[in-house]
């Protein structure tokens, strides 16, 4: 429960620490995972992508919390998703000139099972 508090911290490095130290097991935890796609730290993003790219597909329980929460939770998903898109216009798109290689939309839609 202490690393989904330190996900919302105010300090990027202390949030990347606690996603890396949150039990993403327990289908609560979807919420706070989802939200960080949504955030401008770009390493926290390219973080959930590599585990979902890398990890997800043998953690058949976690991604089915991740995707039921996203698919109960529209409003927010989309609300992320828009999120994601700004910080990616605003300060990432030198790096990734098109948002389908942002690492944060990349996640978001292997989450929601679009990808």
């Amino acid at each position: 429960m202490t690393a989904a508090i330190y996900s919302r911290h105010h300090d990027g490095h202390v949030r990347q620490r606690a996603l890396r130290a949150l039990d993403c097991n327990e289908p609560w935890t979807a919420p706070f995972v989802v939200h960080l796609l949504g955030e401008y730290v770009i390493e926290i993003c390219a973080d959930i992508e590599n585990f979902a790219q890398r990890a997800l597909h043998g953690r058949p329980a976690m991604q089915a919390s991740l995707s039921a929460f996203l698919g109960q939770n529209s409003c927010f998903a989309e609300l992320t998703r828009r999120r994601a898109i700004s910080y990616w216009s605003c300060y990432h798109r030198a790096l990734h000139p098109s948002r389908v290689t942002y690492p944060g939309l990349i996640a978001l839609s292997m989450l929601t099972g679009v990808a």
